[in-house]
């Protein structure tokens, strides 16, 4: 199968032994006849005072007493005590590895892995993300890598695609060569350091921005700029088509201005109903244009992947990072138009192995052998390689920690309670919109607590 390629076991999480007391009656009676032999026999008054001092071992005997029958409770009782004046080890041994089971199990740390195969190989391979199999496998179709020294990131916190570019394109070389890669990250927050790669916590809208990236590759235009970025979603498509598509405009237009003739240029897009206006735009500006959908990328979302090359752009365009309809003649300009906007067809391809992993697969978790000596086995889950630094839900959460950000039903109830004071009104008293009042407070105090301003 696919998945022995990577050494993943057919073994199931569902198949591990939960925090169940029969589980204890499975110890082999043989591990109890090295007593004799063992330093275990002379320790059995230390073993009872630290296992009646553990809160898991009340816990666990609460369990046995009330979950099964008298019988059955006994007999699991007399078991513990003989195991605990026998052989000690093997009883702490047990319970300990039943306890992490459970905890790990019943705390979800698994099920992520679980559900989502990419999410736990970027883990295991050192990526800071499941993207970067989306970057590395639209690499596969298009070979976008080849011969290029410069390349940007934009939006590229927090730095799974950089850390690909910087792994084509700076770690495989010497150290001659690397003299000449000059690889830019961009991002509004800031990220951790990678090797080979020059970091800008700017906005990819502002001229300074793109003055910084020039500089940076010693006044040469970038042969390769991608950008990974999207907006956070609110579950309308039409709307969230409309964030990405603005997002696209403004990576192309920073693009414009620091890309050289005959480079690519590739981002992420929203599949929906007006996609065929970017494909049309991309159009005028690169000679081959084409739509792609990693094998990675879930086939639930709507996300795909535009890959400009051979940029060429039209005869007397000037770049610019000036947003057309921020002025004042741009409606002018549209309604004056008397045809339909152009539209332009652009193959699509699905990249990646397909017979490979399926990003919407459940896939059975790796395994690992506790010890030696017990024949349990357990999934120990990873750390994510590289957290965020600075979230942009970071000061939220601050905000949820110390009470400063109530619930809105909870705060419209407070609110409402304090204003009506008097429920009788009178004939010439003037009628209030409360809610609305209530709502027009809000959209102030959020303005002041969030400091949108700065």
């Amino acid at each position: 199968m696919a998945q022995g390629c990577h050494g993943l076991r057919e073994t199931d999480s569902k198949n591990l032994p939960k925090l169940d007391p029969t589980f204890f009656l499975l110890i082999p009676l043989t591990e109890a006849g090295g007593f004799l032999t063992g330093p275990d026999f002379f320790q059995p008054l230390t073993s009872l005072v630290l296992l009646l001092s553990c809160y898991p071992f009340w816990k666990f005997m609460a369990k046995a007493l009330f979950d099964f029958s008298i019988n059955k409770s006994r007999s699991l009782i007399l078991f513990f005590l003989l195991c605990l004046f026998i052989k000690p080890s093997l009883l702490f041994s047990h319970i300990y590895i039943l306890l992490e089971l459970n905890y790990s199990n019943s705390m979800g740390k698994t099920s992520k892995d679980k559900r989502d195969i990419y999410y736990r190989l970027a883990k295991e391979k050192g990526w800071r993300a499941r993207s970067a199999f989306k970057l590395l496998q639209l690499d596969e179709s298009f070979n976008v890598f080849k011969d290029v020294t410069r390349a940007v990131d934009l939006c590229a916190a927090p730095g799974s695609w950089s850390q690909v570019l910087s792994s084509k394109l700076y770690l495989n070389k010497d150290e001659e060569e690397r003299k000449q890669v000059k690889i830019v990250a961009v991002d509004l927050q800031p990220m951790s350091a990678l090797p080979g790669v020059i970091q800008i916590q700017g906005d990819i809208t502002e001229d300074a921005t793109a003055e910084k990236i020039i500089s940076h590759s010693d006044g040469q235009l970038a042969q390769l700029v991608v950008c990974d970025g999207a907006p956070d979603v609110t579950g309308l498509h039409a709307f969230d088509e409309y964030l990405q598509s603005q997002l696209v405009f403004s990576a192309f237009n920073i693009t414009s201005c620091i890309l050289t003739p005959g480079g690519t240029f590739i981002s992420k897009i929203f599949r929906a109903k007006n996609v065929n206006i970017i494909y049309a735009q991309m159009s005028q500006f690169f000679k081959e244009v084409n739509c792609c959908k990693p094998k990675s990328s879930r086939q639930s979302s709507c996300e795909a992947f535009i890959i400009c090359q051979k940029y060429s752009p039209p005869e007397g365009y000037e770049p610019t990072l000036c947003n057309p309809i921020l002025s004042a003649s741009y409606y002018d300009c549209i309604s004056s138009l008397k045809s339909p906007t152009n539209r332009a067809l652009v193959p699509f391809m699905a990249c990646g192995d397909l017979s490979g992993f399926d990003s919407d697969r459940t896939y059975p978790l790796e395994l690992s052998k506790i010890s030696e000596k017990f024949s349990d086995w357990k999934y120990i889950p990873r750390s994510v390689v590289q957290p965020p630094t600075e979230p942009a839900y970071k000061k939220a959460l601050g905000l949820k920690k110390d009470g400063s950000m109530l619930n809105v039903e909870d705060k419209q109830s407070k609110h409402l309670n304090e204003r009506r004071v008097n429920t009788n009104l009178k004939d010439d008293d003037e009628v209030v919109d409360e809610e609305q009042i209530f709502y027009d407070e809000c959209d102030e105090n959020c303005l002041s607590i969030l400091n949108i301003s700065d």
